[in-house]
């Protein structure tokens, strides 16, 4: 019978490879999936992760009372690279909690302490012991020199009404790196807060910011969180 006018037969024949292939790929598009995950979660961590950063997390840990009963908390420590940007610490809550944490970044001068930047951050259902970022704009040449991270909780409060919690600040009794120093209350005290620190330097992309002032696209820890 011949073809109905206005419609058309048209014979397509599919190579064996391109059907093979494509089978291929959809028996394994979940190993691709994670492949291809997997080369990008490198390449972020080779470009964006520092690589040098400073890092204090000792064996002995103790948890800081003194942070929740108003004291104020500071480690001194010196940078490894350029474009000082963040310093990380862990807070600790008994309970879920709400509270304000003071906090500045200073240059240490001999015995003293030159502020640069201060921030209050609130934090909401802190519980447990949590990671703290607190980002600061970026210290360009900060490789060599001596900072100074202190901290202080105000308006303590149960985030659901009950109790006052209690908090804590991590530290460790022992030190696990030199040329760092803990105080309490403007008194050294033997031991390290647990911190961790980055810097726009420590990274790949970071590196043409060394001994000089970083483009803004290299930047990224401009304002405090």
């Amino acid at each position: 019978m011949p073809p109905t006018p206005g419609w058309y037969s048209i014979d397509v024949t599919i190579p064996a490879s391109t059907i093979a292939t494509r089978r291929w790929i959809q028996s394994h598009v979940g190993l691709l999936v994670a492949c291809t995950a997997g080369v990008v979660l490198q390449l972020y961590a080779l470009l964006f992760q520092p690589v040098g950063r400073v890092t204090a997390q000792g064996r002995h840990v103790i948890l800081l009372n003194e942070l929740g009963a108003g004291g104020r908390v500071a480690e001194a420590f010196q940078a490894e690279a350029d474009g000082l940007s963040e310093v990380d610490v862990w807070i600790g809550a008994s309970g879920s909690t709400a509270m304000i944490l003071d906090w500045r970044v200073s240059a240490v001068r001999g015995a003293q302490l030159e502020p640069i930047y201060q921030a209050s951050l609130p934090l909401d259902r802190l519980s447990g012991v949590t990671e703290t970022r607190l980002r600061f704009p970026t210290i360009d040449a900060s490789a060599g020199r001596f900072f100074a991270i202190e901290v202080v909780a105000r308006d303590v409060r149960a985030a659901d009404g009950g109790a006052r919690p209690e908090i804590t600040l991590a530290a460790s009794r022992d030190k696990p790196r030199n040329n760092t120093y803990l105080l309490v209350d403007g008194r050294e005290r033997w031991g390290s807060l647990r911190f961790d620190t980055r810097s726009v330097g420590d990274t790949v992309l970071g590196a043409p910011c060394r001994g000089r002032r970083c483009p803004i696209g290299f930047d990224v820890h401009r304002h405090a969180d």
